[in-house]
Formats: structure tokens, sequence, C-alpha cells
């Protein structure tokens, strides 16, 4: 192995040259003594008070090692009307941090509603930047279990405050490239810009009562005041209600859609005849045209006479079963002068069986190969449209796919590597079983090949105690391996695991001191001073081989290039005073000395117990509390305030970055909800990816579905969230024993 200047010999480099300097420089050193300019003061430094580490947030300090806090000097405060931080910093009272702490926060969200009332969006992004986080950090230190605090509800509300404002600068975007259409006598863009106009409008009166609620929820918990901030909101909300109402005026023709069925009971093969009328607001009806009616979850398109009249027949497909009011909406086309009106047909729903037919190919596949899954959906011979079918291969869900008219499906998707190699059975069957048409899963068989695995690893001993060991798994195909681990090995002995990151890549420390001669007599450590690290990577639950490689490595090789470094630098150096060299000499002396018992380089990256910021594609979360927690409890709240639709899409969020926080889980960073689920899949124990599988299936039929939550569906859903999020919560404590 060449001997390189390792990380040790930079560090040796600049810590000699630092001495030099300043020994040096006796003249210069004298100036700035005698200069008058005193000393920094260092937080703890005076005679009679506690020395205890501190950091300081925006003029509050909070102590590191007992997790109380006291504000700092005013000289180092930030001016602020809610909390004089001297007096706090006088009577040391924990409750006065954390109103000083609550304070400072809420004059962030105060400035940021401000900002956003202003129209200036960027500011009120930079209102809840870095320094929210780190405020909402420490105040999370002082909070404990008082009952003046609510860090969850600060959290929330920042969280909430940047949708409002993402939500408020993409309409503010829209409601401009309006009224350019409109100066450019663009009619047919205008109406366009001015639907788009009322889903924007829709989403800022949206999150703007969210944010509303959380600054209520902030002030009913803690002394916080944001009154000022809630009427910037409300200020903010009203304007655009105001011009998204003027601009419908100003484009669209409103319209009213009446509608009735010949009987009060629908199935799938039993269907309903449906008629009506659609007329301007005047009368005037909307004749002749060809229109798009939305009746319950199917989108039905019917011809209009020369009175607007309108008659189709409707069969259920996706809707629950049971008496249902079914809305029936006219949906213009993008472009049309007219407004879309909405009505609602009372309907008994009941169910019909289908029957699915299923092929999959190819026959044979390996992990990343692409497989088709096709086939049809029909019930007693009549082709099922819009029916959602979920596909699986050995259990792990590929996706759901919508039938066409004729009742077919088609969906491609790569084999996950979490099917295991041999035997496995491919489902698709209609998803939901309260909906209107039912299916049990065909099945067809494929043969899942195993996948060769390559290891490409290195490894450097810096110190000659240690070594930083580092590589990439890949497929035979080049393809990243994501899930899982590496075992790394010194002397046939495992002394490390080596976590995968979403590119595949792995790296981590290892002590060589404590590994080379304690296994069972491999070719460890040789005379020419090199030792054996073995890599291997084996996921009995996946299709993929077992790979491993051996490298080796110079543990005197880090010795070496430290040493050439330091005589290099110094050997163009003035003779210096005698002071300077015996100070010089000591510091390379201590970097020099191989004491692998006391190792600073270890002691710096933090051995075995401390690695884990030092490993490609780890995602532990930052901070002591666990992934996912504050927004169960969040998903709780409103459970209990009946809230179900956003208990469930919390809940989902909650699981989610649990799920992101386990070992070994790859979650695409904009992956979509079955995306995120199969690389859990892949990674998770059966019982919790089966738990988030539940969780998922909840959210989408919640969240893109007509689906009303349930109590008590949403109570079983929080149930899964709390078992996913003590799951990671007792893996994290393991893996700090």
């Amino acid at each position: 192995m060449n001997a390189v200047p390792s990380p040790r010999a930079v560090a040796a480099l600049s810590i000699a040259t630092l001495l030099i300097l300043v020994a040096a420089t006796p003249a210069a050193s004298a100036a700035a003594g005698g200069s008058g300019a005193s000393a920094p003061v260092v937080a703890g430094d005076s005679p009679g008070t506690d020395t205890s580490p501190t950091r300081i947030v925006d003029g509050v300090s909070i102590g590191q090692q007992t997790g109380t806090a006291t504000p700092a000097n005013a000289t180092n405060a930030t001016n602020t009307s809610h909390e004089n931080p001297d007096e706090v910093d006088r009577d040391g009272d924990a409750a006065a941090v954390r109103s000083a702490l609550a304070s400072r926060l809420a004059e962030r969200l105060s400035e940021g509603s401000v900002r956003i009332e202003q129209g200036e969006y960027e500011a009120a992004r930079g209102a809840l930047d870095d320094d929210y986080a780190e405020l909402l950090s420490a105040y999370v230190e002082v909070a404990g279990d008082a009952a003046d605090a609510s860090p969850e509800a600060f959290e929330r509300a920042g969280e909430r405050q940047r949708e409002y404002a993402e939500a408020a600068a993409e309409f503010e975007e829209t409601y401009e490239a309006y009224r350019e259409a409109r100066r450019a006598g663009n009619e047919s863009r205008a109406r366009e810009l001015a639907r788009e106009l009322r889903e924007d409008g829709e989403r800022v009166n949206r999150t703007g009562t969210n944010l509303t609620r959380s600054f209520d929820a902030v002030e009913s918990t803690t002394a916080a005041n944001l009154t000022d901030a809630t009427s910037s909101v409300r200020n903010a909300t009203a304007s655009v209600e105001n011009r998204t109402e003027s601009a419908v005026e100003a484009t669209f023709v409103r319209t009213v859609v009446e509608a009735s069925v010949a009987r009060e009971s629908a199935a799938f093969d039993d269907p309903v005849g449906l008629s009506g009328r659609i007329a301007t607001a005047d009368g005037d009806p909307v004749a002749n045209r060809t229109v798009t009616l939305v009746v319950g979850e199917r989108r039905l398109r019917v011809a209009t006479d020369e009175t607007g009249a309108f008659e189709t027949t409707y069969r259920p497909v996706g809707i629950r079963t049971g008496d249902r009011s079914v809305r029936v909406a006219y949906r213009p086309a993008d472009d049309s002068v007219f407004l879309g009106a909405n009505d609602t047909v009372a309907l008994a729903v009941r169910p019909t069986n289908a029957t699915v037919t299923i092929t999959a190919s190819p026959e044979r596949a390996a992990a990343g190969d692409r497989i088709a899954v096709t086939g049809t959906v029909t019930a007693n011979g009549t082709p099922v449209a819009d029916a959602p079918v979920r596909v699986t291969v050995g259990g792990t869900t590929l996706g759901v796919v919508r039938t066409a008219e004729n009742g077919s499906y088609r969906l491609a998707a790569s084999l996950p590597a979490s099917v295991t190699a041999g035997e496995a059975t491919v489902t698709a069957g209609v998803d939901g079983g309260d909906r209107a048409v039912r299916a049990g899963p065909a099945e067809a068989d494929v043969t899942v090949a195993s996948t060769p695995v390559t290891i490409d690893a290195n490894a450097t001993a810096p110190n000659g105690s240690t070594a930083v060991v580092a590589g990439t798994v890949e497929t035979e195909n080049g393809d990243p391996v994501t899930r899982g681990a590496v075992e790394i090995s010194v002397d046939g002995s495992v002394v490390a695991t080596a976590r995968l990151g979403d590119d595949g890549t792995f790296r981590r420390l290892i002590d060589l001191e404590d590994a080379v001669g304690e296994g069972d007599g491999g070719d460890g450590d040789r005379s020419d001073g090199s030792v054996a690290i073995a890599v291997s990577y084996a996921d009995p639950a996946t299709s993929l081989e077992r790979a491993s490689a051996t490298i080796r490595v110079d543990r005197d090789a880090g010795d070496e290039a430290t040493t050439a470094a330091i005589r290099s630098a110094l050997s163009s150096v003035p003779v210096l005073p005698l002071g300077a060299v015996v100070a010089t000499g000591i510091g390379l002396a201590v970097l020099i000395r191989r004491d692998r018992g006391t190792d600073p380089v270890a002691g710096a990256v933090g051995g075995d117990e401390a690695t884990d910021g030092d490993r490609v594609g780890d995602d532990a979360a930052a901070g002591d509390r666990s992934p996912g927690r504050d927004l169960l409890a969040a998903a709780r709240r409103r459970h209990e305030a009946g809230e179900e639709r956003a208990a469930v899409e919390t809940a989902y969020r909650a699981a989610r970055r649990a799920v992101a926080a386990g070992e070994g889980v790859s979650v695409p960073a904009t992956g979509t909800h079955w995306e995120v689920n199969a690389a859990a899949g892949r990674a998770l124990p059966a019982a919790a990816a089966d738990r988030f599988e539940r969780i998922t299936e909840r959210y989408e039929r919640v969240a893109y579905g007509d689906e009303q939550a349930s109590p008590s569906a949403v109570a079983d859903l929080l149930e899964d969230c709390e078992a996913l999020v003590n799951a990671g919560d007792a893996d994290r404590a393991s893996d700090d024993e």
C-alpha cells in the first residue's frame, strides 16, 4: 500500500505549523497583550460560577450537562418585548427560560405571518430557517414535562406556516399569470388559469385554517401570544378569497346541475338510470354538448339536448356499499366558459362479485428485472371499468392500477429483491373488500432467480490502530444493493456491521488493536505489518446471493506518512526560539507516538460506539426524540378532535418517518406511498412490513379515494403506527447498549 498523508498527518502538520507561527511572532503577541483589549469572557469562567458547558441560542444560554437553561448575558441577547433575558439570568428560573424561548419562537411565527400578508414569501420562509429549528431544539431541552410547554405545538405551527407560505406563493404566481393572460387577450388561457386559481385558493384556505388552529394550540399550551399572527393569516387568506372570487366572476358563467335516479338502489350488475339537466345560473340550457359528469367514483361522458337535459346509466364500482349520498358533478373542460356545479342523489349500493384473470411475464426473473402483470376484471361477463387492482408478488405489493373501459389492466414494475429466490406467487385482486365490486385475487407463478452480488471495498489505517473500511455493494448488473448491512471481519472474527445506503455504499471505522489476534487463527496480522479485513454480505430474506471481499491494509503506512509529512514541513523552517522548539517537539512526539490504547483519532471519530455519523446512507434522526413520535401525538389529537381524515394523513407521515429511520430501510426522498411501502417491505421484518402496508392502504383509500375513515378504523391505524414507532425505539435502544 502506498504511504499517503492521512488525516492524522494533516492534523499534526497543522498543529506544528501553528506552534511555529506563534513562536516566531513574539512581537505581535506582545503588541496584542499590551493593547488593552480584554480577553474574551467564556460562560462559566467567572470565579464561583458553575463551569458546565453552555450554548447560546438567540440570546438564551442552555446548560448542556444538566438540561437546564438560563438566558445569556444581556450583551449577547437579542432584544425582545416579551421577556427580559437579564432578569431570567439573575433568578435562574427554568420556567422563565421556557417563557423566553417560547416568546422568541412566537416572534418568528408572527414575523413569518406578517411577511406572508405583505407578499414577502421568501422572507416568510427565512423567519423559519435553521435558527427556528435551533430555538425549538433548545425549547425541547428545557420543556420536560412542564404543563406550560408544548414543543409539539411549536413544531406543528412551524410546519404549517411553511405549508401556508408555499400555498400563498403558488397562488400569487398563478394569479400573476392569470392577469397577464387577461391583459394579452388570451381568454382560453385565462380560463385555465382561473381554474387553477380556485384550486390554489382552496389550498390557501385549507392550510391557513390549519395554521390558525396551530396558533390556537400554541396559545392554549404556552404563554405565547399569537394574536397578531392569526390576524395576519386571516387577512392574507381573505385577500386570496377576494381575488379568486373576482377572477371567477370575470371569467366564467356559473351553472346549476339537477340530477335524479330511476330508483334508490344500484349494483354493478344492476345499474341505475340517471337523468338530469345542466343550465346556467340564469336558467339558460347548456345545450347540445358532450360533457363530463363525475358520478361517485366514475367519470361518464354524456350528451345534452337542446334543453340541457341528459340521460345515462350508472354502474357503481369503487364506491363503498350501503346507503350513500352519491355526488353528481358537472366538470367542464379547463378552457370552457362554464363553471362546474354539483348535485347529490341517494342510493343504496349493493355489492357485486367479479372475476379476475392474470398473466405474468416473464415466467422467470431476477431482482431488478421488469415483470409485467396483465389481465381482466369482469362481472357476469360484463367488463368492469375503473376497478382498482392490487398486484403483489411473493406477498409484496408491486402497485395498484385501475382497469380500462374494456376491463383490462396492466402493471409493469421491477421485481423487488425482497422476494426470495425460488417459486413465487403473483396475485391480482380488486382492492377494498367493502366496495361495490369485489373480487378475490387471481394467481400466477413465477420463478425468481438468485442475483449475484459484488463488493468493491477498500480500507485505510491512518494510525495503525484503527481502520476506515468503505465500499459499495452492487448486483452483477450494477444496481446498488440498498437493503441490509455488510459484516466486517478481522482475523476471522466479525468486529462490526455497516448499513448500506441508498446508493449501495457503506463506511465504518473499526478497531484493529482489539481485533487482531483474537480470531480463529486466520491470516490476520503478518510480519510485514499488514492485516486482512473481510467484508461480507448475506440476506436470506432476499433473492440476492452471498458475497465477500478481502482486502489487506498496511498498519504502518499511517505513521510513515505522518512522519514524512512533518519532516517535509519542518525542513525549510528557520531556527526558532528554544521554547517554541520544545513545544513543537512535544506536540509532534504525542502525535507520532503509537499509543494504540488511547488513540486520539479513534476518540475523535468515536470508535465502534459512535460511528453512525461516519456511515454512508444512515438515516439516523437528529436529537433524542423518536422519528415520528411527535407526528403520532398530533395524529392522536386530531383523532380525539374528530378530524379523522387529518388523523389518518398525519399518522401515515408518522409511520413513514419511523420506517425511514429503520435499520436498512432506504426510502426514496420523493417516492410515492407504494414505493415507500416497497422499500419498507424489502427491509422490515414481516410483521412490521405487514403493519406498514395496512397503514399505507388505509392512507391511500382516505387520501386518494372517497372513503370516510371511521373512528374505530382510525383507532386501529393509530395502534399500528404506535407499534412501528415503538419498534424503532426498541431497535435504537438496543443499538445504544
